[in-house]
């Protein structure tokens, strides 16, 4: 396409020259004598270039036009024209945003040219970079939007997370509340236990049972897999293992470790979990006053048995296929004499499986180590093993569930059952201040403050509020929320939040924006499905008006029934898994609704 120019030049013969040089050179060229002219033709169409005389005939001379251009038409470019070299008007010119002065007559035909071509040339790369400026503007603010997005999708991950954290340390506290907390008999035995599961929780279960006067059971037990799956697994068996039965005289006698496995195996292959599921067991009944030990070991670690008298370890294999593999699989009891002051060790294979990143192993020979400097004091030596282990665990190179008991055929002075590594204890310092709603209203915006729980009481409040405030102020037109101070909401205010947000989208409605939501609140939100509440989150918060006051409760609630019943609806429309979880609440409220 040609470059099209206008000339504005009152001397007719410089003006057909002009007219025939470029036209013949490839321009498409319009040429007229006054400003008044040249506007009206500028009125009607763009050029790529203007050239102006600077002393035009008529009411307006050049820099008159180049003032309207620079009013109407800043991004034409522009070349001034003139017979005078008057530094006066080349400043004059410059400052009106001439880009080039040419001074007439022309010399060199060739030279005008070239100033044309430069100047089109200009404009070209002007309108480039501000294409590209353009561009460059338009991704940042999608990437703006886009980190805005990850910011919310972080903040809705971190709820996630932490729902997920809060569930795994609940199912801590049920697994360790399986784990036995005394040690009995213990003014004849003495025993501490090495518990450390590879993921807060895991898939291996103790206990140390007092059958009667004088027996004491012990098992150890390892399913297949760590984590989640295999807790759920040892809690079966915590329930399942019953190590009496009743007798033909209605008296409570205990069953042999063997056939005591047989009846767990049975369990196991018939019951839920599938071949998949299974564990390694070793069971050991201790008899007191024969001094006898009766151990069945079913695909589990063999047992150290230290003896006192003359501090030999003995290990102890009784071979047997896993639980939960076989129907109808065989198991062995094999039953052995003990002293007094001897020890025992059970273990499961997460003991002696470490390797540190040099290649070096901890392995059942490092626990005979260990043993063979038995002090008769179980806290004692699982104190040193403790030591010992912490090598390999800050090393990372525990990679399954670690549990041993450490049991000394010996009395100790409290029954309490010690544990290690020693837990330390979680401090749950929760404050939740007096509830209540607080506004405030700074030009077009109300501000909204939650305090402590927003229960349905003030949910009802505060959309009784802004309901009054939406009909009596048409000026505010925004509606900030701040969370700062709230402790947590119940159901009814995340429905009436939804429905705000929801109608929020109307351009009638005022606009809702949220900000200050702490962990808790995210993870409610997460909860209930109400992630595109999330969208109205202020990743920058207002300040709050340094004077809020409270929203009275109304007295009145006699749509109170109907406005939890509707904030409950909303929150299952919202996401259809809620409706289980208040579907009890709704029937209630429907039958109160009846009545």
């Amino acid at each position: 396409m040609k470059p099209s120019l206008l000339i504005v030049d009152d001397e007719p013969s410089i003006l057909l020259m002009m007219e025939r040089v470029l036209t013949n050179r490839e321009y498409n060229v319009q040429c007229c004598k006054s400003a008044e002219n040249a506007i009206s033709i500028l009125t009607q169409q763009d050029f790529d270039l203007v050239l102006i005389d600077l002393y035009l005939e008529g009411s307006m001379d050049g820099f008159g036009l180049m003032s309207w251009l620079n009013d109407n038409k800043p991004y034409l470019t522009k070349i001034v024209l003139s017979g005078t070299t008057k530094i006066q008007d080349v400043v004059n010119a410059v400052h009106q945003g001439a880009y080039d002065f040419i001074l007439k007559p022309i010399d060199s035909w060739d030279m005008f040219t070239h100033q044309i071509n430069r100047a089109i040339e200009h404009k070209k790369v002007k309108e480039h970079n501000e294409q590209l400026l353009a561009e460059i503007q338009k991704k940042n603010i999608e990437l703006e939007n886009r980190l805005a997005e990850l910011e919310l999708a972080y903040q809705l991950v971190q709820a996630q997370t932490e729902v997920f954290h809060q569930d795994l340390r609940r199912a801590e506290r049920i697994q360790r509340a399986l784990l036995p907390k005394t040690v009995p008999q213990h003014q004849r035995i003495s025993s501490a236990v090495y518990f450390n599961p590879l993921n807060r929780i895991g898939g291996d279960l103790i206990d140390i049972l007092s059958l009667d006067e004088e027996h004491i059971g012990i098992y150890i037990a390892d399913t297949s897999g760590h984590g989640i799956g295999s807790a759920l697994v040892t809690t079966f068996l915590k329930y399942a293992f019953q190590p009496k039965c009743f007798d033909t005289c209605e008296e409570r006698k205990i069953i042999s470790p063997k056939d005591l496995l047989l009846d767990l195996n049975e369990k196991l292959v018939q019951g839920p979990f599938g071949y998949e599921m299974f564990m390694s067991l070793c069971y050991a009944v201790i008899d007191l006053p024969n001094k006898t030990i009766e151990i069945c070991n079913a695909g589990h670690p063999s047992i150290l048995w230290r003896h006192q008298q003359d501090n030999r370890v003995e290990v102890i294999r009784v071979p047997a296929p896993a639980l939960g593999i076989v129907s109808r699989a065989k198991f062995t009891s094999m039953t052995f004499s003990w002293e007094w002051g001897d020890t025992f060790l059970f273990y499961t294979d997460g003991m002696v499986n470490l390797q540190d990143n040099q290649g070096k192993k901890f392995t059942q020979q490092n626990l005979i180590q260990i043993l063979e400097q038995d002090t008769e004091n179980p806290q004692e030596m699982l104190i040193k093993l403790d030591g010992e282990l912490q090598y390999w665990t800050k090393q990372k190179s525990q990679k399954d569930d670690m549990t041993l008991i450490w049991l000394t055929l010996k009395g100790q002075n409290s029954p309490k059952l010690v544990y290690f590594p020693r837990e330390e204890t979680p401090s749950f310092n929760v404050n939740i201040s007096t509830r209540g709603v607080l506004y405030a209203i700074q030009t077009d915006t109300c501000y909204i403050k939650i305090i402590g729980t927003g229960t349905w009481r003030e949910a009802y409040g505060l959309n009784d509020f802004l309901q009054k405030l939406k009909e009596e102020q048409n000026n505010i037109t925004r509606w900030v929320f701040d969370f700062s101070e709230c402790a947590q909401l119940e159901s009814t205010f995340f429905g009436v939040l939804h429905q705000l947000c929801y109608l929020s989208e109307k351009e009638t409605y005022p606009q809702i924006a949220l900000q200050n939501i702490g962990r808790p609140l995210l993870k409610e939100f997460s909860e209930l499905g109400l992630a595109d509440i999330l969208v109205h989150f202020l990743f920058e918060p207002e300040p709050l008006p340094s004077e809020l006051k409270p929203i009275a409760i109304p007295t009145t609630q006699k749509r109170m029934v109907d406005f939890i019943l509707n904030a409950h609806e909303l929150l299952i429309s919202a996401d259809p898994h809620n409706a289980p979880r208040f579907e009890q609440l709704i029937n209630l409220l429907k039958e109160e609704k009846q009545k």
